[in-house]
């Protein structure tokens, strides 16, 4: 049976250059919010600033249980163990045959990814006299979608990119 009412948290913070100091605000947020709310998201690039160069920062996600690189993906997959929540983490630079995806990560409340989506529309945008941010330089799309279900509804994780596209968003 469907739970008809859920409360859904938006972990957002300052992402910064120090993937270490990222992880303890990620996790000090998931804690907080873990209180007050039934599903947790955390911000896309949450290891590292969007349009950085991300390969320094890339880490599998795959092998989180047992590769000691998978720091992210292990503390959320604790996470949502110990406070027995779906989290989703908005997206890691995933380190995956030796190119880099931005892929974000759905946990169930046990801890294990039920759901993987690695970015199929990379942000590449470039303004004469403003904004470049071409994200294909340093990343690779992905190519499928994925679905997770949880108890309140299925849900299409996707990034903030993919609100321009309706058609994906109303499948």
């Amino acid at each position: 049976m469907k739970q008809e009412k859920f409360k859904v948290s938006l972990c957002q913070f300052k992402v910064t250059m120090d993937k270490e100091k990222n992880l303890a605000a990620a996790k000090k947020m998931l804690e907080e919010e873990a209180a007050v709310s039934d599903l947790l998201v955390l911000p896309e690039m949450f290891i590292c600033p969007f349009g950085t160069v991300p390969g320094p920062f890339a880490e599998p996600v795959d092998s989180f249980k047992t590769d000691p690189a998978a720091k992210s993906m292990r503390m959320v997959s604790e996470m949502a163990q110990k406070h027995q929540k779906h989290i989703i983490a908005g997206s890691i630079p995933e380190l995956r045959d030796t190119k880099v995806y931005n892929t974000m990560a759905c946990f169930d409340p046990s801890g294990e990814i039920i759901a993987k989506y690695s970015k199929c529309h990379l942000f590449d945008v470039s303004v004469k006299g403003g904004i470049h941010c071409v994200e294909s330089t340093h990343t690779s799309p992905g190519n499928s979608f994925a679905t997770m279900q949880t108890p309140y509804c299925k849900i299409g994780p996707v990034s903030y990119t993919h609100l321009t596209l309706p058609t994906i968003c109303s499948v």
